[in-house]
């Protein structure tokens, strides 16, 4: 909800791990492999007659899709795919680049930063 969104957005610093569409297929998998509760909203709509599995397939990249969309949105730090599953990532280096006035901005600066500082 927008209110919601809006309330996290000004009391909260929100860091965006980025996930790229190609993982999202080994999410999936892990997903039917060890399920967890999901608040799907109006992304599971299965379709008539469709089965279980067949209906979680299609829905699930949607799901991911649309809250990677509000995350992008929401984010006042996005942390690229490559970076956060870098073994050089830590907790540490997490707390760090959520701080806004150190964060850095690109792309490049977290990699500089990475190579600069670790």
């Amino acid at each position: 909800d927008a209110e919601v969104r809006h309330e996290l957005k000004k009391r909260t610093i929100v860091v965006y791990l980025e996930t790229p569409a190609s993982e999202r297929e080994a999410m999936f998998h892990k997903f039917l492999a060890n399920p967890k509760p999901i608040i799907w909203g109006e992304h599971y709509a299965p379709l008539a007659g469709e089965r279980d599995n067949d209906a979680l397939a299609r829905c699930y990249p949607l799901l991911l899709e649309a809250r990677s969309q509000i995350y992008k949105e929401l984010a006042d730090v996005t942390i690229p795919w490559d970076v956060h599953k870098s073994p050089a990532f830590t907790a540490d280096k997490l707390l760090i680049l959520a701080t806004p006035s150190l964060t850095p901005t690109a792309r490049g600066s977290f990699e500089a930063y990475f190579d600069e500082t670790h």
